[in-house]
């Protein structure tokens, strides 16, 4: 998978969208498409806001659909997502990716 959209006529480079390297929003991001395969990390937030954050790493597609329960955290937690399909979050908390 490439996080790189395909060049378009009358476009430059810089223009290209790319998987992202920071999410907060609720909700399924998949690997190669919306976010980039690595090392992601929260310093967390729930105490700040009083909710919990939580999130499910997806193994494969199917997980998708019917994904497992999530784990949920409060304070500083890191995710490894090499191999993964994609990850599911939800809660107060941002996520980077760890530069490699």
């Amino acid at each position: 998978m490439n996080c790189t959209a395909p060049a378009q006529p009358g476009k430059s480079p810089a223009s290209l969208t790319r998987c992202a390297n920071t999410i907060r929003a609720a909700g399924t991001y998949l690997v190669g498409h919306d976010i980039k395969s690595g090392t992601w990390h929260t310093a967390g937030n729930g105490h700040l806001s009083g909710g919990l954050c939580r999130y499910t790493v997806l193994r494969n597609a199917s997980m998708a659909n019917n994904p497992p329960g999530p784990t949920y955290f409060d304070g500083p937690w890191t995710v490894n997502l090499s191999g993964a399909y994609g990850l599911y979050i939800y809660g107060p908390c941002t996520w980077v990716r760890v530069p490699s």
